[in-house]
This record gives C-alpha cells, sequence and structure tokens, in this order.
C-alpha cells in the first residue's frame, strides 16, 4: 500500500483533488489491489489444473467462497479507505487546494 499510495497521494495533490473523499476512494482501490491479484492467481491455477484433470474434488463450498470474498473486499476497504485518510491527514490536508468540481 505505501509504494503506490505515495504517488496516487502525488498525483491527486498535482491534480488538485484534496478532498478527503478523493484520497479514501483511492486507498480503497488500493487496499483492494492485493485481492484482485490473488483472485487473478486463483483464476489462473484453477483453469489450469481443469485442463490437466487435476483438479481437487474436495473444493469448499460456494457459500464459503463467498463469505471469504466478501470478508476480503470489506477489509481492504475499510484498511484502504483508513490509509487514504491517513494520507489526506498528512500530505493533503493544510495544502490550501480546494477540490475541483466539474
Amino acid at each position: 500500500m505505501f509504494t503506490a499510495g505515495i504517488p496516487v497521494a502525488v498525483w491527486l495533490i498535482r491534480r488538485r483533488w484534496t478532498a478527503i473523499h478523493h484520497f479514501a476512494v483511492a486507498g480503497i482501490l488500493l487496499g483492494n489491489f492485493p485481492f484482485a491479484g490473488y483472485v487473478c492467481m486463483a483464476l489462473y491455477f484453477t483453469v489450469m489444473h481443469l485442463f490437466m484433470g487435476t483438479l481437487a474434488e474436495h473444493l469448499s463450498p460456494i457459500p464459503e467462497l463467498l463469505a471469504g470474498g466478501v470478508r476480503a473486499v470489506f477489509i481492504g476497504s475499510v484498511m484502504g479507505a483508513a490509509s487514504g485518510v491517513m494520507f489526506w491527514l498528512v500530505n493533503g490536508r493544510g495544502t490550501g487546494h480546494e477540490s475541483i468540481k466539474h
């Protein structure tokens, strides 16, 4: 999060989008990036095993998988929004830039 958060914060400040909600939304998107990478890898290996015929027969039930996905998205969103707000408090607040409304 830190390595992607600083460039995004700089980009938001340069565009003069310094409102707290811009930083929170950017944090939510960055907070869910690891989960998206995990899902892409899991789908890749699942399709690979499906084509090779080595897919396990004892997979988790669908409701358990969905609950785990919702939990991961919720945690990523909360942690990302909190990180975005922290970046706003440390970096964006007090710069004198107002949010531009288009």
